[in-house]
């Protein structure tokens, strides 16, 4: 009776029972996160940014109800413009921030910019100062994801 040692059936069976798997379930999902923008560098630099106005709709109630919505939710505008009466309208002044930008899917994209802005200031003791200001601009096209620029005070 002859016996094959494991160094030649565990190649074997790697490609008969992992290969497929890989196939079918793992290389989508790396496509579709580097689709999404899940490997794009994140850029950080200090700049001057603003001003901007803008349009926005103030949270009340509930602050457990928060985790479900954002405090400020808002669009830019141009300055002077009406805006109906359930809104509101505020300006930030030309003001030096640290910005970090990122092309990716909308909902890739804040969770990369934040952890990049932080793995930045955590070597020098430092967090992120809110508020933030995020500024997301679609590129017009389904095969290109926006960018997102995730703007904070400067420390």
């Amino acid at each position: 009776m002859f016996v094959r040692s494991a160094r030649h059936w565990f190649p074997e069976l790697i490609h008969k029972r992992f290969l497929p798997f890989l196939l079918a379930f793992v290389l989508p999902l790396v496509a579709v996160y580097a689709w999404w923008g899940g490997f794009n560098r994140v850029l950080i630099d200090v700049q001057m940014r603003g001003p901007y106005t803008y349009a926005y709709v103030e949270h009340t109630g509930d602050y457990a109800k928060l985790a479900d919505r954002l405090a400020r939710v808002g669009y830019l505008v141009a300055t002077g413009s009406a805006v109906p009466a359930s809104l509101q309208i505020d300006s930030l002044p030309a003001r030096r921030v640290l910005v970090a930008r990122v092309r990716a899917a909308m909902l890739l994209a804040p969770s990369r910019a934040y952890q990049a802005l932080d793995d930045y200031l955590r070597p020098e003791g430092k967090s992120i100062a809110i508020p933030a200001v995020e500024i997301y601009e679609a590129s017009g096209s389904v095969l290109r994801p926006g960018l997102l620029a995730v703007e904070v005070n400067s420390p």
